[in-house]
């Protein structure tokens, strides 16, 4: 498994080792792949978002300028980790989340603990994450289970029904 990381994956890199995205939105939104995009929930399709991303985006990459996020305006550069984490930030805010509370780097919780409660085991957590096989990182401070998993999915499946 190998750690996407933002900020040192190449575009080349991105080409030659992507070929499929295993995306678990909803039960009914299944898998996206490079060679079969979810058609029902296109919208949803992380496959077909990436794809076109590249497409938008490969003017912009000329010469040193091949990292996979890149800043909106021009002169276009690779989006640094500052800029990534005000767009998650805006993304939460936007999304009706507290971001007096959570931050940017809440996300990484998020996605580990969630990834755990899936039966991912944790070597491959600790890999994805980029954190060393003796690290215990995620295991005292990452993985909390959800005081009510039902009640947080409905308040969030809830709140975005009411806010379109």
């Amino acid at each position: 498994m190998w750690l996407l990381s933002c900020f040192s994956l190449r575009f080349s890199a991105l080409l030659s080792s992507l070929s499929w995205a295993n995306v678990n939105i909803c039960a009914r939104s299944g898998q996206s792949f490079i060679g079969n995009p979810n058609r029902r929930l296109v919208t949803l399709c992380v496959a077909t978002a990436l794809r076109r991303y590249l497409e938008v985006t490969r003017p912009a990459r000329t010469g040193d300028n091949q990292q996979l996020l890149l800043t909106f305006k021009k002169p276009f550069h690779p989006a640094t980790s500052q800029t990534v984490s005000r767009w998650i930030k805006t993304v939460l805010k936007n999304s009706g989340v507290n971001t007096g509370i959570f931050k940017s780097h809440s996300t990484r919780h998020a996605s580990t603990s969630a990834a755990a409660r899936s039966g991912l085991n944790i070597d491959s957590i600790r890999e994805t994450a980029g954190w060393t096989k003796k690290s215990e990182v995620f295991t005292k401070f990452y993985n909390r289970p959800l005081a009510n998993p039902s009640h947080f999915a409905e308040t969030i499946l809830s709140s975005g029904a009411s806010s379109n």
